[in-house]
């Protein structure tokens, strides 16, 4: 621990360990939160839904009825 801390106000030798031992393990947590190097935060779903992305044409991917049953897309006449 580093520095010097006076505990007043009548706390008995128990209260002045507890606080301590507090002081102690937030030193311990700051230096782990600290050895940990700070990303960049990711992209919520609200930014990635406001993206525009390429999509196609509804019409070139709508099933179609054809004399061998169903097809996706355009297709060639049988000749």
């Amino acid at each position: 621990m580093s520095g010097r801390a006076e505990v007043g106000g009548g706390a008995g030798p128990l209260h002045v360990a507890a606080i301590i031992a507090a002081m102690a393990h937030l030193e311990e947590e700051q230096a782990v939160a600290s050895a940990i190097p700070q990303t960049r935060p990711g992209r919520g779903q609200w930014v990635l839904s406001s993206i525009p992305r390429t999509t196609t044409a509804p019409h070139a991917v709508r099933s179609t009825p054809v004399s061998e049953g169903w097809s996706v897309g355009s297709t060639s006449e049988p000749e």
